[in-house]
């Protein structure tokens, strides 16, 4: 059998690119949150891919380096996640998402709509369906996280009505989604163990959010 022999240029090449794509990243795991989403985001701009999108409000944002909670290590993946944002607003970044050409979007919504009655629930889920089309026309796949419980959530039922409107379409549309709310949540809403604030919530349960979008993406043969 032939044997390959491989130049000590190439070789040395090689462990200097797997060293400067690698450092920097493990680099960012070590940071504050928002330090490392200033840097990582700069980093993307200029040498990253659009494969992975995060749209959502303060919790989505919470996450800053998603890469790293979800086991994908390279700088394809981008967090367009704002504090205090409604679904509608969030739409905005659909679009931007829908016009670069992402692979995948996580979407989570709807906590900053105060959906308190069954015409919130129906203006809400309007909304949140045009993202959801806006995605899809463009093949953008589209992943969506139900909206989490707070703790001692106070308006469950409608919670619970917009949900499943939304759980509905997505099954009658082939969209994959994650439901938090059985992992993080007990019967009175979102579990202190897992609690920054009483809304957002704590690195632990990025921890089970992260591994259960690392299982979506290797169900979706993104990850191998």
């Amino acid at each position: 059998m032939k044997r390959i022999f491989t130049s000590p240029v190439v070789s040395i090449t090689s462990l200097v690119l797997h060293a400067v794509l690698t450092i920097p990243l493990l680099t960012l795991i070590a940071m504050d949150g928002s330090i490392q989403k200033q840097i990582y985001g700069h980093a993307i701009s200029h040498f990253g891919s659009r494969d992975i999108a995060f749209i959502g409000d303060s919790i989505t944002e919470g996450g800053y380096v998603w890469a790293n909670k979800i086991g994908v290590y390279n700088l394809n993946v981008w967090n367009y996640g704002k504090g205090g944002f409604t679904t509608e607003q969030i739409g905005f970044y659909a679009k931007k998402v829908a016009r670069e050409g992402f692979k995948f979007c996580f979407i989570m919504s709807g906590r900053n709509d105060e959906i308190d009655s069954r015409s919130k629930v129906k203006e809400s889920y309007n909304d949140y369906v045009g993202i959801l089309e806006a995605l899809m026309t463009s093949n953008v796949e589209p992943i969506v996280t139900l909206m989490l419980y707070r703790e001692n959530e106070t308006k469950k039922k409608f919670i619970d009505e917009f949900n499943n409107e939304i759980l509905k379409y997505c099954i009658e549309h082939n969209i994959t989604v994650i439901d938090l709310n059985k992992l993080l949540c007990d019967q009175n809403g979102l579990k202190k163990e897992y609690s920054r604030d009483g809304t957002h919530i704590n690195e632990k349960a990025y921890e089970i959010w992260g591994k259960e979008i690392n299982r979506v993406l290797h169900d979706k043969n993104y990850l191998h």
